[in-house]
């Protein structure tokens, strides 16, 4: 399947945008999917929506400015760069751990609908419930600068 972001057009002046971010995800028997293969093929998210029990690393990655963001699904935590450890006497109980990620794609064109301009924000995290069964989660708003805020509830 070649359906690569990079070379779909919605036709007219209306071309999509490519990523800043890819995403990567590893599993727990060590395969990796990413967004796209080295010969530009595109992966579906369902790929990894199929294994979600299985995932343990979900990364967005910008090459061109070297910025990545990784949520470890294992421990519950995500981070700016590569998996961090964190001490002992700082974690707290996740059970549950659960990936969240999307993007969310603004257009705002001009009064005259000739011109536009894009945004696309990305939003990783992750869910999980407490020793008390309460839910939690963890969010990442990213913009294409590798830019982030992150917040809990």
């Amino acid at each position: 399947m070649n359906n690569s972001i990079f070379n779909q057009s919605l036709g007219g002046n209306n071309s999509i945008e490519p990523l800043d971010f890819s995403w990567k995800a590893i599993f727990n028997d060590e395969t990796i999917i990413e967004q796209y293969d080295k010969n530009g093929t595109e992966h579906r998210f369902q790929e990894v929506k199929d294994r979600f029990s299985d995932l343990i690393i979900f990364q967005l990655i910008n090459y061109k400015k070297e910025i990545i963001f990784t949520v470890d699904l294992i421990n519950g935590n995500i981070s700016k760069g590569i998996r961090e450890e964190i001490p002992p006497d700082l974690i707290t109980v996740k059970n549950n751990i659960r990936l969240i990620f999307f993007r969310r794609h603004k257009i705002n064109f001009d009064m005259n609908i000739t011109n536009k301009t894009e945004l696309i924000t990305n939003f990783i995290g992750y869910q999980y419930n407490d020793a008390n069964n309460i839910n939690h989660k963890v969010i990442m708003c990213i913009d294409k600068n590798g830019n982030f805020v992150i917040g809990d509830n």
